[in-house]
């Protein structure tokens, strides 16, 4: 499908929108997020007051049929009643919370749709699957037997048309001992993007595990270890593909530079893939990118809303990285 051209990010016609509109809606929100903290306060004080009362009034007044010694009066009594205020408190803590949690998920899905809208980007809270099988058939995510895809970004950037989500992988098995165990085998940013030069084969990149496991896991793969002429990408990269000159051809000395650039943008491991005239990604962040800005403090704060234009930023910024707009990608 194609996608009309949108801009990319413009430092400085994104100051005068966010200060005539982001500012003032950013401002509208916190006085929501203010009221919604008031009644959270006003719910637990419901919660915990009657509670702690109880307790204490039924501590003066604690009476044994027998005596027991002021240890085993703590043991016997004191401690259930704080568990049992623990728990009473706990529950009613996550009641009371829940419409701040909620609250924070809706402006972070209104704040992100805001501002892609400005920029010419379709955003969407509840990915479509598609982009996930896609990234997955490439090689570049691990199996799993969950998967949560939220927040997609598409759009394009002169001639390079993207296509960005969230997404965590799940993986269940049985452990001895403990049971079903659920393991987070990924967790961050997918991601594909049109790339200028044609190819025909398929070339993935893989992060780098060592001599032993990368050998082992070659003997497992239908495609071809490809050997390159950088140090400094082998010592990062895992390369295999079904065409050793077509490899060469797409991950040149330039382009293998810039790869690394970006990995060390993100600081977090990153995996790569040609495939059917596209370069997918997959950076394992250890959180979601496009995540909801913090709703206990105040939303309205400068540094907190540079954090989320960074994020968004971050989508032009790899096409330039990268060079993609550039027929000969230099």
């Amino acid at each position: 499908m194609s996608i009309a051209p949108s801009q990319g990010f413009d430092p400085k016609d994104f100051r005068a929108f966010r200060k005539a509109t982001i500012e003032p809606w950013l401002a509208q929100k916190e006085g929501e997020r203010r009221a919604i903290e008031r009644r959270v306060a006003i719910r637990i004080g419901i919660i915990l007051v009657p509670v702690f009362l109880a307790i204490a009034g039924f501590m003066l007044f604690y009476r044994a049929d027998a005596p027991v010694s002021e240890p085993g009066r703590i043991f016997a009594f004191v401690i259930p009643a704080f568990g049992i205020l623990a728990a009473i408190g706990g529950a009613g803590a996550y009641w009371a919370f829940s419409e701040l949690e909620s609250w924070g998920d809706r402006f972070r899905r209104d704040l992100y749709r805001l501002i892609f809208d400005r920029l010419g980007y379709r955003y969407t809270a509840d990915s479509s699957l598609a982009l996930m099988d896609e990234v997955h058939q490439c090689g570049i995510l691990k199996d799993y037997d969950e998967r949560h895809v939220e927040d997609r970004v598409q759009g394009a950037i002169g001639t390079t048309q993207f296509d960005l989500s969230d997404c965590k992988l799940v993986k269940r098995y049985k452990q001895r001992n403990a049971g079903d165990v659920r393991e987070t085998v990924f967790h961050g940013l997918i991601g594909s993007f049109t790339y200028p030069k044609p190819f025909h084969g398929q070339t993935v990149i893989l992060v780098d595990k060592g001599a032993i496991p990368n050998k082992l896991g070659g003997l497992l793969r239908d495609d071809r270890r490809v050997v390159l002429e950088s140090a400094a990408f082998e010592d990062l990269f895992e390369v295999f593909s079904t065409d050793q000159v077509e490899a060469r051809y797409l991950l040149n000395p330039v382009f293998m530079e810039r790869l690394i650039a970006l990995r060390q943008h993100f600081r977090a491991p990153l995996q790569a893939a040609f495939r059917d005239g596209k370069l997918y990604i997959a950076v394992d962040l250890g959180e979601d990118h496009f995540r909801n800005p913090p709703v206990h403090f105040d939303v309205s704060d400068p540094g907190e809303i540079h954090l989320v234009m960074l994020r968004v930023r971050l989508i032009s910024e790899t096409i330039e990285m990268l060079k993609l707009n550039s027929p000969t990608l230099v």
